[in-house]
């Protein structure tokens, strides 16, 4: 069973999401503010997190950079990828995301398809832990 959190303040948008992601395959956690993400996390191992970057507490970018400080600091054999969801389409944004340790980057409005795909993707592909690719 693979193991998805989701960390989105917008219920409705959390179960949008529950709706494309959930199968048999598939145990969905939801988060719904930028410390819950970070407890969950913690306390349990994910396939795959899906971001929301306007967090209240703490807001995605640092929620991705503290997943990422939390996976080097207990040599995680894998790194777990991150897929942020946002309405942000400032500029410099998507960069700072990427620099952050985002993997992919969707900006609402978004195909349903696209994100299955990447979604897809992600919980078939092994991530082999690397310093290269957890810095």
């Amino acid at each position: 069973m693979k193991q998805i959190l989701i960390i989105e303040d917008d219920e409705f948008n959390c179960l949008i999401y529950n709706e494309i992601l959930s199968n048999e395959f598939t145990n969905i956690d939801f988060a719904y503010d930028g410390q819950q993400g970070i407890n969950k996390f913690r306390g349990k191992t994910y396939d795959l997190i899906l971001l929301d970057l306007g967090l209240p507490l703490i807001g995605g970018l640092q929620v991705s950079k503290l997943i990422r400080e939390h996976e080097l600091k207990q040599f995680f054999s894998n790194r777990t990828p991150l897929i942020v969801i946002t309405a942000n389409n400032f500029p410099g944004t998507r960069q700072e995301a990427i620099l952050a340790g985002v993997d992919e980057y969707l900006t609402k409005p978004f195909d349903i398809r696209e994100l299955q795909k990447l979604a897809d993707l992600y919980l078939q592909k092994e991530h082999i832990k690397t310093e290269e690719n957890l810095m």
